[in-house]
């Protein structure tokens, strides 16, 4: 609790069980992060880079994630609560049996990702990146998708409200008339 990791470097870190509370990763480089079975609360790891990381069954709660990079990582079991992600980076990343749940995600980057069954739930999604991702049984019908930036094949799948279906028609040049 209340630890200042800030601007740390280190390579194959690894967390087996344990909570994390109020603790600042803020700018810190952790490659090859492994997280497994743990918790995190209040903590901000803006700007923090885990390049290759894998979480297993993890929460974070009303974590501050802005700028957090965790591209091309494995994460299970996650569950994002209450978070502010603004620009945080998923790229190519897979997601499984993940959810982001009332999280601040405008501008997040999930290009290349695999988000199949992702539930994203009350999030602010406007001008996220999803190009190339799969979509497969992910849930957006509750989240704000505006300006969201997609391609056709990426949207296979995804689970959307109707007033959503009719925005993304509308990226595609397509009219729907009520």
């Amino acid at each position: 609790e209340d630890v200042d990791l800030e601007s740390a470097s280190a390579e194959g870190v690894s967390f087996q069980g344990g909570s994390f509370a109020r603790v600042v990763f803020r700018q810190t480089c952790l490659q090859r992060l492994e997280l497994q079975d743990v918790r995190l609360t209040d903590c901000d790891l803006a700007n923090a880079q885990f390049p290759d990381a894998r979480v297993v069954r993890a929460t974070m709660t009303k974590c501050r994630l802005t700028g957090l990079q965790l591209e091309e990582s494995f994460l299970q079991d996650v569950h994002f609560r209450s978070c502010i992600g603004q620009l945080s980076q998923f790229r190519f990343s897979q997601l499984k049996s993940c959810s982001f749940e009332d999280c601040d995600l405008r501008e997040a980057n999930f290009q290349g990702a695999n988000l199949a069954g992702v539930v994203f739930g009350g999030c602010d999604l406007r001008n996220a990146e999803l190009s190339q991702t799969t979509l497969t049984g992910a849930d957006l019908t509750s989240s704000n998708i505006e300006g969201l930036r997609v391609n056709r094949e990426a949207l296979r799948g995804v689970v959307l409200a109707p007033d959503q279906a009719a925005y993304v028609a509308g990226l595609f040049g397509v009219t729907v008339k009520w």
